[in-house]
């Protein structure tokens, strides 16, 4: 017998867009650069790779926490 889901799924997933402007140096390294959103408003800076990953990581939280408080 197969499992009906409970719910419309897709009804709780939403898509999102980030903008990443970066500056990369002469070999192509990134070196530093923002994550901005749809409106352009500045959500993080970052330097190199690490900095990259971090602040998307910090973004992502972000979102979640807004989602919990309801401040989406």
């Amino acid at each position: 017998m197969p499992i009906q889901p409970n719910g419309n799924h897709l009804g709780d997933k939403r898509n999102v867009t980030v903008v990443l402007r970066l500056v990369l140096d002469a070999h192509g390294r990134l070196m530093h650069g923002e994550l901005v959103d749809m409106e352009g408003t500045l959500q993080q800076r970052f330097k190199g790779q690490r900095g990259l990953a971090q602040a998307v990581r910090m973004w992502l939280v972000s979102q979640e926490q807004d989602t919990t408080t309801g401040d989406s």
